[in-house]
């Protein structure tokens, strides 16, 4: 039953190991890695997963924005980028494994903590399928913007942050929307 929910991610990222044959894309793996288990270990240790949760749409929403999506998308990624001393192509590259390895690690994590014993459908195969699209689309995104910036064209700029800030928010919009009208 978890099996789908715990491997999705982690078998996307050894495909694409295995497709960009490139070993300069293993610490970015690895950071991804040990944010997500410093993150989990500080959520376990220090905080209580239980959540009086709301029939408010909004609240709801803010709530899983700011817990499962863009807090835990963005932050490791910053780090990284204000951190590695590398190119600005290897930072924007080494967006979807640093993704992909937090989120194989955080993912799993937020579904067993939050649940609560009931673990639905959407959980266990709705959820991971939204944040690999989310983390495949925000990638994207991130190379297109870096493309435009090189080749100085606004527009494309635009579209392409709107478009990461829109499949940013997707999976967020659907749960909250789940969790206020149940299936």
């Amino acid at each position: 039953m978890f099996l789908f929910a715990f491997l999705i991610l982690p078998i996307f990222l050894a495909w694409y190991c295995f497709y960009k044959k490139n070993s300069k894309i293993l610490p970015s793996i690895l950071i991804g890695i040990v944010c997500a288990v410093v993150l989990c270990l500080i959520l376990a240790l220090f905080t209580f997963s239980h959540r009086i949760v709301p029939y408010d749409f909004s609240k709801n929403l803010t709530h899983l924005l700011l817990t499962q999506t863009v807090l835990p998308l963005l932050v490791p990624y910053l780090l990284f980028v204000i951190f590695s001393k590398d190119n600005l192509e290897y930072k924007m590259e080494s967006f979807l494994p640093l993704s992909l390895s937090f989120f194989a690690v955080y993912l799993p994590f937020i579904i067993l903590t939050t649940a609560e014993g009931l673990y639905s459908g959407f959980s266990l195969f709705i959820k991971p399928i939204l944040f690999l699209v989310m983390i495949l689309v925000c990638a994207f995104s991130v190379k297109q913007i870096n493309k435009s910036i090189i080749s100085k064209k606004v527009i494309p700029v635009i579209l392409f942050t709107v478009v990461f800030v829109i499949f940013m928010i997707i999976p967020s919009i659907v749960e909250a929307f789940i969790i206020v009208n149940p299936v």
